[in-house]
């Protein structure tokens, strides 16, 4: 796209395919959760991903110099996340 708003495969909220908490948080019934539920596991992923990403990262072999520019990808959501803005 001419943007750099990162898109999921499928859509995943009332804004589509925008990968974004929010987004994925604005319809958890379509997953079969209720919005607490939902919240839940988002809060659980997103603290895994903050607490191990570098680790899995080395592990693979991703030379650290990388990491500052892939803290721009869509993981990056999780590292910024806060449950107090949702």
């Amino acid at each position: 796209g001419l943007d750099d708003t990162p898109m999921s495969f499928l859509a995943v909220g009332s804004q589509g395919r925008t990968a974004t908490i929010a987004n994925l948080l604005s319809q958890p019934f379509s997953f079969g959760l209720d919005r607490d539920g939902a919240l839940a596991i988002v809060t659980e992923i997103a603290m895994t991903i903050k607490r191990r990403w570098q680790t899995v990262f080395r592990s693979c072999g991703v030379p650290e110099r990388l990491f500052g520019e892939l803290t721009r990808v869509s993981f990056a959501n999780a590292l910024s996340f806060d449950i107090e803005s949702y």
